[in-house]
């Protein structure tokens, strides 16, 4: 307090100090503005006076020289000039003549000229000369200084004069009145309130003296209600039922009332506060719920229900809920601490007990094989509580659902999401709802849910809220897909035995007719033979001959490549129903063998051939020879090839330049043998390719596909314990590749590879190290000689990497051209300048120089990579 009293009484002020000063300031504004016309006035007139004798000397001037100055001698002119200059007002005094010569000329160097006069002069109007004269203002000046000073003065004793007839003015008149004020002032601060004389004589004060008497009666009026209002309290005080305390930090109660005794088991305050001389160790029963509670009055000035327990004075533990805050003077020390403290004794066993039951029922629900929820009934239908048994099978805590009203709607499939949002209002009528959906996990997949809610109505009958379980049935899901998988197996492998009997009895049927021509061919050529002869006799005889304009000789050429053709005929008959044969022929029952698959290709091509003829306009069959043998059955192996032939042909959309590529080969590396089919049909879409080999997923419905070809070859694959991939690029066609291990125990592990064309080692460096990281695998050649060859040593290369700056200076467009031709599908990504670079195509990516390892990632994070 001591601060603000300072400041105070440095700004106290005097009043009759200020009432004089006042006094001063405004006669000193009169007086000057009295005071400056007069001055201004007398300035004015010595001003023209100086000017008047100025004319005067021009006047003069004039007059003496009206005349040719040829009539005065220079000695007349120059006695004319110094008379003038005799005059002490004269700074400069220049005569000239007709000619503008100076005739006389006076320069008082002391002067400075302020009024100037000059003038031409004439004799019978004729111009006869010039005179020019200037007068000082030094005398001007000095007399309106002296006038200056005289008004100074005269204002100074005036001014002096009422500062002491107002000081002693005010002195006289303020002090007894506000002597009386100050009176009344300090009886009123020492708590007088009654039996002050508050009669004001002076008129001007009359209105403080009122204003004080007025705020006299109010304080006693607030005083008497401070006095009723006390009393309020005290009763609330003593009659609550809240135990109410003021206690002291250092832990010393202060008061306490009835109610705060009987919750300690005390018979009055005066008895718990003669009791209790340290709360923390007497009352608490941790010490450190004590500290604890007086940190946090005085880190936050005030606690609310701060849950602790206390012994009361049997020894008995309750527990209590204290809220107080912490009272602090003007400087922020805390002086003591006050609030109130409620049993809760009753209120902790009860949620005990409830949170026993949760637990209970918390544990029941994880234990059952369903997710338990409840939603809002209405507006967003909000997830507002999910069982814990919902992170071990979505990965997602139960926060996740309650914390984002929209969190499950967002993780429904794409493809059930609008339907099963839009069924939710259908709860709300018929009370009872259930459907299926897919919903993504927290590492992508999607499982299956059995959605069972209902409508829960509110004791007045409102809807209240949707309590319904999920229940996780992708396991049923897949198994019943596999049931139908096996059953529409076991009808497809009925229909295969079904047909495998017809094209059987159809062989046989075949066989019979063929048998009869192919023996009666020898026949007929040696018949033809014994025919020649007696023709060639007959053409001798008639050479003129002719049958429909052909003549004996083209007939008898025609029978003999007729019989040819025959016998031609007959022979591939044999082997199409040699092939049907054993194409029907189940391996059942029949250990694996080794097989050629070059044979396999040629045995199966025989009955698909007529077909992909058909389908495009370009076949091209390439088979390494001598590749080794692996170990597999020959029948199921000719079915793979036969789907994923018939398979490319359906994805030829345009027959005339249709294309496709039939290759074998061996891979050391590996230790296995590739079987290639590629076509430059439609493609596929990367979400196609991820579904490609499951059960029943087809995009031939509607034009009869099953879905069950390449889900058939994908298990076939696997069953020689080899890999199938696929790589396909929309409108641009499919490659897939069939992996089969040389060695029965060899086990395949193929990944997506990329192949890097790169002279630079410190790029080539950070690459190989990024993919490291990643598990991917990366090839790095230095030149592009043996690109093509390495490309098919590695058919898992699905993307090359070029640096056409340093690699291909003057063949990089006939280079991408070979490579565009030989490997279509592969993805290109050209790190450089494109200049000369001609054909890029959709799946190629062209990169400035530098290439910086950061722009490749995002490129493999948007390019579809071969599936193995």
């Amino acid at each position: 307090m001591a601060g603000p009293a300072i400041r105070n009484h440095k700004k106290d002020r005097s009043i009759a100090r200020r009432l004089s000063v006042s006094l001063m300031i405004t006669v000193g504004i009169v007086s000057l503005m009295t005071v400056g016309p007069i001055y201004y006035q007398q300035a004015q007139k010595n001003k023209k006076e100086l000017e008047q004798k100025a004319d005067d000397i021009i006047a003069y001037q004039i007059g003496v020289l009206a005349k040719p100055l040829w009539d005065l001698d220079r000695q007349a002119t120059r006695i004319v000039g110094e008379t003038i200059a005799q005059n002490e007002l004269v700074a400069r005094l220049i005569i000239k003549d007709y000619f503008g010569r100076v005739a006389f000329s006076y320069e008082n160097p002391d002067l400075s000229g302020s009024i100037d006069r000059s003038a031409e002069v004439l004799h019978h109007n004729d111009f006869v000369g010039d005179v020019f004269v200037s007068l000082t203002d030094k005398y001007w000046r000095s007399k309106n200084h002296n006038l200056l000073t005289s008004f100074v003065i005269t204002i100074f004793f005036i001014l002096f004069a009422l500062t002491l007839v107002s000081g002693l003015l005010v002195r006289t008149y303020l002090r007894k009145p506000l002597d009386r004020l100050n009176a009344m002032v300090g009886a009123y601060a020492s708590g007088e309130f009654e039996g002050i004389d508050s009669y004001q004589p002076y008129t001007e004060f009359k209105p403080f003296t009122q204003v004080l008497d007025k705020m006299a009666r109010q304080i006693v009026g607030q005083l008497k209600d401070v006095a009723t209002a006390e009393e309020k309290y005290r009763s609330i005080f003593e009659n609550a039922i809240e135990g109410m305390f003021q206690s002291s930090p250092e832990g010393r109660y202060y008061s306490v009332n009835p109610a705060m005794a009987e919750l300690l088991g005390y018979a009055s305050p005066v008895e718990l506060l003669s009791s209790i001389t340290d709360i923390a160790t007497q009352t608490y029963v941790s010490t450190d719920d004590r500290r604890r509670f007086n940190r946090l009055l005085e880190q936050q000035g005030r606690v609310i229900e701060f849950e602790t327990e206390l012994r009361r004075k049997d020894g008995t533990v309750i527990s209590v809920a204290i809220s107080a805050r912490a009272v602090r003077d003007a400087g922020g020390a805390t002086l003591y601490y006050e609030g109130y403290l409620v049993d809760i004794t009753r209120r902790k066993k009860a949620i005990e007990a409830l949170h026993q039951t949760t637990e209970q029922l918390a544990l029941l629900l994880e234990s059952l094989p369903i997710v338990a929820y409840t939603a809002r009934a209405g507006g967003d239908f909000g997830i507002t509580y999910v069982s814990n048994s919902i992170e071990e099978i979505t990965g997602y805590p139960p926060e996740s659902f309650t914390g984002d009203a929209t969190f499950w709607a967002d993780h429904l499939s794409a493809e059930d999401c609008r339907r099963v949002v839009e069924e939710l209002p259908i709860l709300l009528d018929k009370g009872r709802h259930r459907s299926e959906y897919r919903f993504r996990t927290a590492d992508g997949s999607y499982r299956w849910f059995d959605d069972t809610r209902r409508l829960v109505h509110s004791p007045n009958g409102s809807s209240s809220h949707i309590a319904g379980t999920w229940r996780d049935v992708t396991e049923e899901k897949r198994l019943r897909s596999e049931a139908d998988y096996r059953l529409q197996q076991v009808v497809m492998a009925d229909k295969l035995a079904s047909l495998g009997q017809v094209v059987a009895g159809v062989a046989h049927e075949v066989c019979n007719p063929n048998s009869f021509i192919a023996c009666n061919v020898p026949i007929l050529e040696e018949t033809w033979r014994i025919f020649t002869p007696i023709l060639d006799e007959f053409v001798e005889q008639n050479p003129e001959w002719r049958y429909r304009s052909h003549s004996i000789h083209e007939l008898r050429q025609d029978m003999v490549q007729t019989i040819g053709h025959i016998k031609i005929g007959s022979d591939r008959i044999n082997r199409i129903v040699s092939h049907l044969k054993d194409f029907v022929r189940t391996d059942e029952g029949i250990p694996p063998r080794l097989i050629s698959i070059n044979e396999v290709v040629e045995s199966a091509f025989t009955i698909v051939g007529a077909q992909a003829r058909k389908s495009v306009a370009a076949i091209e069959i390439s088979l390494q020879p001598d590749l080794p043998s692996v170990p597999g059955y020959f029948q199921k192996l000719e079915q793979v090839f036969t789907n994923l032939v018939v398979n490319a042909l359906h994805a030829m959309p345009d027959k005339s330049r249709g294309r496709l590529i039939i290759r074998t080969g061996y891979l050391a590396q590996h230790g296995a043998v590739i079987l290639q089919i590629e076509d430059n049909g439609a493609g596929m879409e990367p979400e196609t390719v991820e579904r490609i080999f499951e059960p029943f997923f087809t995009l031939r419905r509607d034009s009869g596909g099953t879905g069950l070809g390449l889900s058939v070859s994908y298990n076939l694959v696997q069953e020689h314990n080899g890999v199938i991939g696929v790589l396909s690029r929309p409108a641009m066609g499919s490659r897939f590749t069939v992996f089969l291990p040389v060695a029965a125990e060899t086990r395949l592990d193929l990944r997506p590879a990329m192949l890097c064309l790169h002279r630079d080692p410190d790029f080539t460096g950070e690459l190989v190290s990024y993919f490291a990281e990643t598990g991917e695998t990366l090839h790095v050649l230095n030149d592009s000689s043996g690109c093509f060859e390495f490309i098919e040593q590695h058919p898992e290369i699905d993307i090359l990497l070029i640096d056409n700056a340093t690699l291909l200076p003057t063949n990089g467009a006939r280079f991408l051209a070979d490579l565009s031709a030989r490997f279509p599908l592969l993805t290109r990504i050209l790190s450089g300048s494109d200049a000369g670079i001609e054909g890029l195509r959709q799946n190629d990516y062209l990169v400035q120089a530098p290439f910086q390892v950061s722009e490749l990632k995002k490129i493999l994070e948007r390019t579809a990579r071969q599936r193995l």
